[in-house]
C-alpha cells in the first residue's frame, strides 16, 4: 500500500510553528536539511511516518509530522532531546528562534484525492 492509499485514521498528528528573528526562515530551512538536524534525527525514530518543513513566510516556518502514534511522537522526541545533549551537539539554531507553538492530535478523518480526480 502506498503513501497516499494509506489509511491515515488515527496516525498521529505534530504541528510546530516556528517565529524566527526577520528574515531567517530560509535560514532555519537550510539547517533542517544538515544531517544532525533535529528533523533528520526525528525522522530516523521508531513510528516516524513523514515531515513537511513549510516556509510561511520571512520569519515563519512549520512542520507537520505524522507518526505512528502518540508514545512514538513523545519517545523520539525524549531520545533525540536526550542524545543531543549528551553529544553536546551545536544549539545554533536557537539563535535565530523567538518561540514555538506545538499543536497536536490523532487524524479522525483523512480524505485524498482518486485518481478520476487528479
Amino acid at each position: 500500500m502506498d503513501n497516499q492509499t494509506m489509511d491515515k485514521t488515527n496516525l498521529y498528528k505534530v504541528v510546530l510553528v516556528f517565529n524566527l528573528t526577520k528574515g531567517s526562515a530560509d535560514e532555519e530551512l537550510k539547517r533542517s536539511k544538515e544531517e544532525t538536524s533535529f528533523p533528520n534525527l526525528l525522522a530516523r525514530q521508531a513510528g516516524f511516518i513523514e515531515m513537511e518543513l513549510v516556509k510561511i513566510n520571512e520569519e515563519k516556518t512549520m512542520s507537520i509530522q505524522t507518526w505512528a502514534t502518540e508514545k512514538d511522537w513523545w519517545t523520539a522526541l525524549e531520545t533525540v532531546k536526550n542524545n543531543r545533549e549528551n553529544a553536546g551537539t551545536d544549539n545554533s539554531r536557537e539563535n535565530i528562534l523567538i518561540s514555538r507553538e506545538f499543536l497536536n492530535g490523532s487524524i479522525r478523518v483523512h480524505n485524498f484525492a482518486t485518481s478520476d480526480e487528479k
